[in-house]
């Protein structure tokens, strides 16, 4: 998901030195121009996407807020800077889990700019692809496909098949189609941006270097990046294509790859960054598919404590980190642990309860959890559709087996509909229909 205005990656080390300068540029404009200036709320904006990159989302989302406040009421809600300031709050939103206040935003930034703009033009585009995120992330799949569909159309016209922007959307459909068990699909076009990213590795040697950085400005004026190796644009495809593997069963090849993401992002992001969380909570399910299960638990208690500092306890990535451990905490025979672990009403710690016989109790947590899951994420997104399956085992279990069909019915249904009959999750529910 990217920001509006966001310069040419600079590695972490000049991110940190961007926000040193970021800081003292804001104290002299507040001091000089005073705090309503538009070149304050401009170096206020800055500040607020660096420390979006740094990923410290509550000061950037503080800020962000306080400069789109501003810009509203002194530039109007249709000014280009407005928008932009509005997109990037966004994106921190997003980021943060507070994903009905993104789609709100989103949505508006997308329409408004389709109006000024037009269609073709890349900030309209861009506001499409944060929107097929929001939509992806909310279980929303269809939606998303939708959306990346033609962004990756109007790209390909205007910018190149090999253009970043171009090879970042073709890796986020390819991201959604594995989403959609479309695995063939998307191990296709995740391959592809990987060999093409490698590609510009090797036109990016060392030795060139020099040279191309006498040259950023005018790359980045053209919308171009240097990449490489250990740019964070090849490492998110190469943990996507990860993921592929994962879901077509390639498991060795998915953990080699996940294996060399997660080391790279330590040494460029740190061990706390959340982008370095996520392809350690991977490389975990992956540890999980070959039978190496304290190798994952280590990973998973890692991802669990940092984003729980980082998130806070209820966002949507801990309760996912909290569920991982149960399961690896059930697979290693530690039910007390899975059960006793931070969030009680997590459904994959009530499905360990369930283990543990107590399926009374799990019962009346799992009518909690479903309340809650409906309410932030609706009725159709996956995991509201996994309590719902789960509450259903659960009757099951204590032989109410009228209401157990009648949940399996509706999951199998929204399944049909969102994922289709043939993805594995739909199989999996016929299956206990049978």
């Amino acid at each position: 998901m990217a920001l509006y205005g966001q310069r040419v990656s600079l590695g972490m080390a000049n991110t940190y030195q961007a926000e040193e300068l970021e800081v003292v540029v804001l104290e002299k404009r507040r001091k000089f121009l005073g705090e309503d200036h538009p070149a304050t709320l401009q170096a206020m904006g800055n500040l607020a996407n660096t420390y979006c990159e740094l990923g410290q989302l509550e000061e950037a989302q503080a800020l962000q807020v306080v400069v789109l406040e501003k810009q509203r009421n002194f530039l109007g809600e249709d000014h280009l800077d407005t928008l932009w300031s509005m997109g990037n709050l966004g994106v921190m939103y997003t980021q943060l889990g507070q994903l009905e206040e993104a789609e709100d935003l989103e949505v508006v930034v997308f329409e408004k700019q389709r109006k000024c703009l037009g269609e073709d033009h890349p900030d309209t585009l861009l506001a499409m692809g944060n929107l097929a995120n929001i939509y992806y992330k909310l279980g929303q799949l269809k939606e998303a496909e939708k959306l990346e569909v033609v962004v990756l159309g109007k790209q390909k016209k205007f910018l190149g098949e090999d253009h970043p922007d171009t090879l970042c959307t073709l890796g986020n459909l390819g991201r959604i189609y594995c989403k959609l068990g479309k695995f063939k699909e998307a191990e296709k076009l995740e391959v592809m941006v990987l060999e093409k990213q490698r590609k510009f590795l090797g036109e990016d040697h060392p030795d060139t270097l020099w040279t191309m950085g006498s040259l950023a400005s005018t790359y980045h004026t053209l919308g171009k990046k240097i990449l490489g190796e250990d740019h964070l644009d090849t490492l998110h495809t190469m943990g996507n294509l990860g993921s592929t593997y994962h879901g077509l069963g390639k498991c060795k090849e998915a953990e080699k790859l996940e294996v060399v993401v997660l080391e790279k992002r330590r040494k460029f992001l740190g061990e706390d960054h959340l982008d370095t969380l996520w392809p350690m909570g991977n490389l975990a399910c992956t540890y999980h598919k070959l039978g190496h299960l304290k190798e994952a638990e280590e990973l998973e208690c890692v991802v669990f404590e940092k984003q729980r500092i980082n998130l806070g306890e209820d966002h949507p990535d801990i309760l996912h980190a909290i569920g991982n451990l149960a399961w690896s905490y059930h697979k290693l025979d530690r039910l007390k642990e899975a059960e006793e672990l931070g969030v009680v009403d997590h459904p994959d710690t009530l499905w360990a309860m369930g283990n543990l016989g107590k399926f009374k109790e799990a019962e009346e947590l799992e009518v909690v959890v479903l309340q809650k899951q409906r309410k932030f994420l609706g009725e159709d997104h996956p995991g509201t559709l996994c309590v719902i399956e789960n509450l259903g085992q659960t009757y099951g279990e204590l032989g109410k087996l009228t209401e157990a069909e009648e949940l399996e019915r509706v999951v199998f249904e929204k399944q049909r509909k969102i994922i289709g009959v043939d993805h594995p999750d739909t199989l999996w529910t016929i299956g206990n229909l049978a």
